[in-house]
């Protein structure tokens, strides 16, 4: 039972990640992705804090050790900082279909970790469907229309930071799970922020970007229109995450969170009275199947 509430809460967690990022969508083309991700994960810590603050008054909750905490704080650097990092910089190069594919292939190296893993052993039928949900979301974001950038020289760099990206996030789903069997899921996900803004600021820093990224906290029509994303999103969009990982299996609550662009999908379709194309519901019934197997 505890198991089929984490998957209902990595399948809710992509719902809100798709209403965030369309939401987002106008911001990030007039204030950049940098500002935007700080932004985010600066108000979703903020609010992990006064919860978590508020639980350990009532006694609901306790402060992680310092090895769950180092490696929640690790976590976001990795999963989020680094992968969020390379993922951009991926997008630059190669677009955002090609990126998205690439970065698509996580829950493959989930599925390999798990199958390393004797605590994580996965049956045949969970194996087929995080292959199917992988395969789906492929073709579902292989379907989208993008504007491209010309690739050219930059399509190897690309693709490798679309890797990297792909095993950052896998990475930080790793350590997350590692941290969650003795972690409430509202103070791993206040540890997991705090790393992952303080790693976005401090490469921000070296790379000279951190002033148009700060920028964005004395727009006061920026911040009144990204709060409800950044909550939606990033606060209760992780924290249903963090509460996903830490029920059930890796490869299987990794393959569940990659969902978010066929998520995106119906909700597009129901905002931005878009048209849904033959092959994008083909796909979908593909990573729907997926998910359904792995939900068995």
């Amino acid at each position: 039972m505890h198991e089929q509430l984490g998957n209902g809460a990595a399948l809710f967690s992509c719902f809100l990640w798709s209403m965030s990022i369309l939401m987002f969508q106008p911001l990030l083309r007039r204030h950049g992705a940098p500002g935007c991700n700080l932004y985010k994960s600066c108000v979703a810590s903020l609010l992990f804090a006064l919860t978590s603050a508020v639980l350990l008054a009532a006694g609901v909750a306790t402060m992680p050790n310092a090895r769950d905490a180092g490696m929640l704080l690790c976590s976001g650097l990795v999963g989020m900082a680094i992968g969020d990092f390379a993922f951009f910089e991926s997008m630059v190069r190669i677009g955002a279909r090609q990126t998205t594919l690439v970065q698509s292939t996580s829950p493959v190296f989930l599925l390999l970790f798990s199958i390393w893993n004797p605590d994580e052993q996965m049956g045949r039928v969970e194996i087929i469907g995080v292959v199917l949900v992988v395969l789906g979301v492929m073709e579902v974001t292989r379907r989208q229309r993008f504007r491209e950038p010309t690739a050219g020289k930059a399509m190897i760099a690309g693709t490798l930071l679309a890797l990297v990206s792909a095993l950052a996030q896998a990475i930080g789903i790793i350590l997350s799970k590692e941290a969650l069997a003795d972690s409430h899921p509202v103070l791993a996900s206040n540890c997991r922020l705090l790393g992952a803004a303080l790693g976005m600021y401090l490469g921000m820093l070296l790379l000279g970007r951190h002033r148009r990224a700060v920028a964005v906290f004395r727009d006061r029509a920026f911040l009144k229109d990204a709060f409800t994303p950044a909550f939606l999103g990033t606060y209760l969009g992780i924290l249903t995450m963090m509460f996903a990982i830490g029920a059930g299996k890796t490869a299987v609550a990794g393959a569940l969170l990659s969902l978010t662009p066929v998520f995106m999908v119906p909700v597009a379709a129901w905002r931005e009275k878009t048209r849904i194309d033959w092959g994008i519901l083909f796909g979908t019934c593909v990573a729907g199947t997926g998910a359904f197997m792995v939900c068995l």
